[in-house]
């Protein structure tokens, strides 16, 4: 609720502040973007943030239960949103965040404080005040996005707007975005405890397990000497593992006896090259390979090294057969 006569008085407020509230909306975003960065949160969709329209605060004078005399009262004149992939990243970012504005002012869930009804979705809701404006912060997960947006783009803000006879489906759609969001959960849990179970593990143990992605990794740090390692290698992991298998190359054991009965041949042809390609360095020829790898003899990565392994080794299976 809000007096007539100061709607003209805050509405000038909000234009003639417009500038000062865009710069703190970006400030604030870059602080977070910082903060998530830092901490290495799984963050699927760019922060998103607005300043509340004019329509929108004109919508706002009939939604408030108080009388305001001014937009800073105003909760959430500026709005961001986070869309994080896992319920455990929401809640890590909900303590990051309250840790680091100590002009935290509070946080609630509307679904969990029962603001409307089972239709609302989860959501955290954080608001925090900077340069006397207050900014509401919201963080949630991918699937709770999804939820929100859903209700947005047909406008059923509260139960009782959906039609009967469309509201079983919609449910069940709500009730398997939430189960995703712990599922995930516990899938995560669990690889975690795979791979610290893995990493517990030598060589020799794991002979006999499925080539897959995890074992795959493993096993070339194991076998492979950490020099060839790439900062690309991650993202070509997957290839290299349907290559192997086309190949017939299913288990550790496989792998490992392809690596080392290949591996020599194939550094000594990562040196070949390397001095072909120092050659034309010292030449002032500009090659595009990083000349310090060169120099150590290193011209391939791990994956490239085990493609030149597994090209060699195949061609002499076919040679002898």
């Amino acid at each position: 609720m809000i007096n007539d006569s100061q709607i003209p008085i805050i509405q000038k407020e909000y234009f003639d502040e417009q500038t000062n509230l865009h710069e703190l909306l970006d400030s604030i975003i870059k602080e977070l973007n910082q903060l998530i960065d830092y901490n290495r949160y799984n963050i699927e969709i760019d922060i998103h943030g607005r300043v509340k329209s004019q329509d929108s605060l004109s919508r706002k004078y009939e939604e408030l239960l108080f009388e305001i005399n001014t937009i800073k009262q105003i909760d959430d004149l500026i709005g961001i949103r986070i869309v994080c992939l896992l319920l455990s990243d929401v809640e890590k970012l909900l303590k990051t965040i309250k840790n680091y504005y100590t002009d935290f002012k509070k946080h609630y869930n509307p679904a969990e404080k029962g603001l409307k009804d089972r239709f609302n979705y989860n959501s955290n809701h954080i608001i925090i005040e900077k340069n006397r404006f207050r900014i509401e912060i919201q963080i949630r997960t991918l699937s709770q996005h999804t939820w929100a947006q859903v209700s947005r783009k047909f406008n059923y803000k509260n139960e009782i707007d959906v039609p009967d006879e469309i509201k079983r489906p919609l449910f069940r759609a709500s009730a398997h975005l939430e189960s995703a969001d712990l599922d995930l959960g516990k899938f995560v849990e669990d690889r975690e405890k795979h791979l610290i179970h893995l990493s517990e593990q030598n060589i020799n143990e794991i002979l006999d397990s499925s080539l897959n992605f995890d074992t795959l990794r493993k096993t070339l740090a194991i076998k492979i000497p950490a020099k060839y390692k790439s900062d690309s290698d991650d993202l070509l992991y997957f290839s290299l593992l349907r290559e192997l298998r086309q190949r017939g190359i299913n288990t550790v054991r496989e792998l490992v006896s392809l690596i080392d009965s290949e591996l020599n041949d194939a550094e000594m042809m990562s040196q070949k090259i390397s001095s072909e390609i120092l050659i034309r360095i010292k030449k002032g020829e500009n090659t595009g390979f990083d000349e310090d790898k060169i120099r150590n003899g290193v011209r391939f990565s791990y994956i490239g090294l085990m493609r030149e392994m597994y090209d060699s080794y195949f061609k002499k299976k076919a040679d002898s057969s």
